[in-house]
């Protein structure tokens, strides 16, 4: 084996490294980009140098011929290719220019496979040398000229920066140059020093030198941007955090008025009904009315404190399959039981679809549902309609049912509904405004919603969503 085909196995084993780099980065990058397309010309170029150290090192006609259309064939795929490649670095596409290589690719690579770009010429001492026909001419310019073309595009448009598309550019003129004085020697039938091959070599060099500076880049510039969305998400956290004390600290403002303002009006009629009862002369009816007022505001204070409670404790639904119809039934029953108003409220209800089964927790739904119920009827002092009703929906594709108790009141005004489920919101002189909210915070802990909504004729509908759950087979 001469000194000559070793070299040009020495390179193949080359661009088969290079191939084999590109090709585990591009795996890494985890996309297809310029780093894959790399790898692939290597991989011809291996497969090319190949098909030269047969050429260089065959002793017989039939062992140069394949050799010469082995590398004819690699050549075919070298140009589509080099294309892929420019248009990774470049993400420019050139369509008609584009089809063009891809059809030369086409075209030699069938002539290589059939033998109509070469023939054999003169013997040498070296071994048979071929000499490429008019078809194989015609071939090797047009290969060459698109190689060129796209050289110009890499110095032009390549995304490496100035120095990194002059690099790359001259790399590739410079393999350009050694394919066309190897072709030269190949028509006037001259031993060929095969200085593609060296000259690919260096090329290679150069495009991993480019791609894996900027790789590098890349990532340094990851790791910056890193780093400022770390810093951006540090001083959001900061805002969020100041954000939330103020938050807090205006709720316990508000809290401390409200407490301050349902707290002492109780205590002041409390006082004054304790000093009533101190004299003497109080007839029995006064009396019972004094002590009557002492049990009415002393059920003041203990629902203020009981819903002042609820809404401060955290909500952490204890979730299970169940059935709403019996749960809404149950709740209903105890809220109007202790109404006031249940001789002069009429109660509806309409559970079919209740019967759908829902991931909940029993207790907190239950006491949801007499929280609005509660509502419902105390906005019917004077007699009305309670309706309560279930059905089934969808809501953004998914399953849901819908539960619905609505009053024949005064309703609400669009100002109200609005912020009817606030904190500490309410119309009512003995209101604390907290049952909504804390029906609100149910339902979103449950996957669902609730919405306010105004009658058509009067009163108020509240609407809770909850998503279902699949019956058991």
């Amino acid at each position: 084996m001469s000194l000559l085909t070793q070299i040009l196995i020495a390179w193949a084993l080359v661009h088969a490294s290079a191939a084999l780099t590109h090709g585990f980065v591009a795996l890494r990058r985890g996309r297809n980009d310029a780093h894959l397309a790399f790898a692939g010309v290597s991989l011809v170029l291996a497969v090319y140098l190949c098909g030269s150290a047969k050429v260089a090192g065959g002793s017989t006609i039939d062992a140069v011929l394949a050799g010469d259309r082995l590398r004819w064939f690699a050549g075919a795929l070298l140009v589509p290719a080099f294309i892929v490649l420019v248009r990774g670095l470049t993400r420019r596409r050139r369509r008609v220019r584009d089809a063009l290589g891809f059809a030369w690719g086409a075209v030699a690579a069938f002539g290589s496979a059939t033998g109509l770009v070469t023939a054999p010429g003169h013997a040498m001492s070296a071994g048979a040398l071929l000499r490429p026909t008019l078809f194989g001419d015609v071939c090797a310019a047009l290969g060459v000229a698109i190689a060129v073309a796209y050289s110009v595009d890499l110095a032009r448009f390549a995304r490496v920066g100035r120095r990194g598309r002059a690099i790359l550019a001259g790399a590739t003129l410079l393999a350009c140059i050694g394919y066309a004085a190897d072709f030269y020697a190949r028509v006037a039938e001259q031993a060929s020093w095969y200085l593609m091959g060296h000259f690919t070599v260096l090329a290679s060099i150069c495009f991993t030198y480019v791609l894996m500076s900027r790789f590098v880049a890349e990532g340094e510039e990851l790791l910056a941007r890193t780093s400022e969305l770390r810093d951006s998400c540090a001083e959001l956290n900061r805002m969020q955090d100041t954000l939330v004390r103020r938050e807090q600290l205006a709720t316990v403002g508000e809290l401390a008025a409200i407490v301050a303002h349902d707290v002492r009006n109780p205590l002041a009629v409390l006082k004054n009904a304790t000093a009533g009862l101190r004299r003497g002369t109080l007839e029995p009816q006064h009396r019972a009315e004094l002590l009557q007022i002492l049990d009415d505001e002393g059920d003041r204070l203990n629902r203020l404190i009981r819903d002042l409670l609820e809404y401060a404790k955290p909500i952490e639904p204890q979730l299970e399959p169940l059935v709403l119809a019996p749960v809404i039934t149950h709740a209903v029953e105890l809220s109007v039981s202790g109404s006031d108003h249940a001789d002069v409220v009429k109660v509806e209800t309409d559970l079919q679809a209740a019967g759908t089964r829902i991931a909940g927790d029993r207790e907190l739904l239950t006491r949801a549902v007499i929280n609005l119920v509660d509502n419902a009827m105390e906005a019917m002092p004077s007699g009305g309609r309670l309706g309560i009703k279930s059905q089934r929906g969808l809501d953004h594709g998914r399953p849901v049912v819908r539960i619905s108790i609505s009053d024949t009141g005064e309703g609400m005004d669009t100002l109200v509904r609005a912020r009817a489920s606030d904190p500490f919101f309410t119309t009512r002189s003995t209101g604390t405004g907290l049952g909504l909210a804390i029906v609100k915070r149910v339902a979103h802990k449950h996957g669902g919603s609730l919405a306010i909504e105004r009658n058509a004729d009067d009163g108020t509908t509240v609407v809770m969503t909850f998503p279902t759950v699949e019956e058991p087979r």
